[in-house]
């Protein structure tokens, strides 16, 4: 049994979920769902979704990449002399 307080976290959308189940958010949301107020506060108004993708591939290592590229100190004068690179 916790002495003082318990902080708990269930993810970026389901800690707003549990915290409103709690009591704590927006009052007139709570009250809609018959959920006694706690703390009238803007639980969740701000959550925004980011989206994201895991991409895999492999490179042909024959291929100059462009961290080789930028590395190469003819490339780099190249570029401080004619405003041209690779």
């Amino acid at each position: 049994k916790a002495k003082k307080e318990v902080i708990m976290s269930a993810g970026s959308t389901n800690t707003a979920q549990l915290l409103m189940l709690s009591g704590i958010g927006p009052r007139e949301e709570l009250e809609k769902h018959g959920i006694p107020v706690v703390a009238d506060l803007p639980v969740g108004k701000n959550l925004q979704d980011h989206c994201g993708a895991i991409l895999n591939f492999e490179l042909d290592s024959s291929i100059p990449n462009a961290a080789e590229k930028l590395s190469n100190t003819t490339n780099i004068i190249d570029y401080i002399n004619n405003s041209k690179g690779p």
